[in-house]
Parts: structure tokens; C-alpha cells; sequence
């Protein structure tokens, strides 16, 4: 079983496209960017856990199912549970920009919380192709690769309505080692036990232009 959302770039002719398949008890997730010359190239593809860990590196979705809300807003919902905590995801597929403070251009954002017991690892971890070259930046705030002749950030944003960079910290941080990425989760400060953690991250094109592999 396979859901996927596209978001066509109109004005380059490219299309990103973020596509859940079910692998084992869970589904796990990757983004692909297929250029105005009909290449297509994985951006991001999800780590994923199994059913002997509490605290798995990605979230573990036993149920996806595509929703489209108000105002034409597509969106990919998902839900699931490992040990004693509960997960939900949310992708929605955003033609233009976000809020004020993002950059104008296509892009996925990730809304993502967890219910839990007590404290423990929670965050989201992805694997990029072997020839992307990452770099940190901005107080961890986002990774940077270069693939197909552009540019791609994954940012964490914060993760309440009317709240921005200047007003709120980051709820999350982002790191990577090889070709792994990871948005772990900030519970600081403790939270009362069981709370509700929740972060979110966008991708996009961090140097829209021609959109074409060289």
C-alpha cells in the first residue's frame, strides 16, 4: 500500500513528491525531486525502527491516510504506537510560503508529536544519497545538501501558530553523521510526565532557479 503528495513547481516545470509505502509493520517514507528533464532523485528517504524498540529513530506510523483540508490544503496524515507512547505525522504539500519569515517556493512541512510516559529519545532521522554533501547550520537549525544542481535545506520551525524564530526556540535540533539526519526532539524544559512533544521541520529548495541537472 502506497500514498504519495506531489507538489508540481509551475514555474520550473519540477515536481517534489513525498511518497509512504508500508515496510514491515510500519510505513516509512522518502521525498524524490524529479527535474524539468525527468530525472528523478531521492532527497530523503526515512529511518526507520522495528517493534522491539521504545524509542524508534523515526516514527513509527502503523496508519497513513491522504486528507486534503480547508483551502485546497493537501496533506498526508499517519498515525502509530511503540512501547507505551503514541506518534502522529502530518505532511502537508504547500505550494507557496509558509508564514512571513520562510522563503517563497514549494515546499513539505513535517508536523510531527508524540505521547508519552516518560522521557526518552524522540525525533525523526532520515538517510540522504550517498553523493549529497551535508552541512549544519544556523545553532543546528538546519542541514543544507547539494544534489541534483541545487541546493536543499531541511529547517526546523517552530511549532505553534503565530510563534516565530525571534519569540520561541527551537523545539528541536538538527545533527548528521554521514549520511544520516536526524531532528531530535528538545524536552527542555522537563515537561510533566506523560506530555505531548511535538516538533516540526520543512523541506524546500534552498536556491530555486532553472530547476535542471547540469
Amino acid at each position: 500500500m502506497t500514498y504519495s503528495l506531489a507538489i508540481p513547481r509551475s514555474y520550473s516545470g519540477s515536481e517534489i513528491t513525498v511518497e509512504f509505502s508500508r515496510n514491515g509493520d510500519r510505513f516509512a517514507h522518502r521525498v524524490n525531486w524529479r527535474s524539468t528533464e525527468g530525472i528523478v532523485s531521492t532527497l530523503l528517504k526515512s529511518a526507520e525502527g522495528d517493534d522491539s524498540q521504545a524509542w524508534p529513530p523515526s516514527p513509527p506510523l502503523q496508519q497513513c491516510h491522504p486528507q486534503e483540508l480547508p483551502h485546497g490544503l493537501r496533506t498526508i496524515m499517519g498515525v502509530g504506537r511503540a512501547g507505551r507512547s503514541h506518534w502522529s505525522l502530518v505532511v502537508e504539500a504547500h505550494p507557496d510560503n509558509v508564514t512571513d519569515w520562510t522563503s517563497t517556493g514549494s515546499q513539505l512541512v513535517f508536523d510531527v508529536a508524540c505521547r508519552c510516559p516518560q522521557e526518552g529519545w524522540l525525533g525523526s532521522t532520515y538517510e540522504v544519497a550517498s553523493e549529497a554533501n551535508a552541512t549544519v547550520g544556523e545553532e543546528c537549525g538546519y542541514v543544507e545538501w547539494q544534489l541534483g544542481g541545487e541546493i536543499w535545506r531541511l529547517e526546523t520551525i517552530p511549532p505553534f501558530v503565530g510563534s516565530s524564530r525571534q519569540d520561541q526556540p527551537f523545539p528541536s535540533r538538527m545533527s548528521h553523521q554521514g549520511q544520516r539526519l536526524s531532528i531530535a526532539a528538545l524536552q527542555v524544559p522537563a515537561p510533566q510526565y506523560p506530555a505531548t512533544i511535538r516538533w516540526k521541520y520543512r523541506l524546500y529548495m534552498a536556491s530555486p532557479g532553472a530547476g535542471h541537472v547540469p
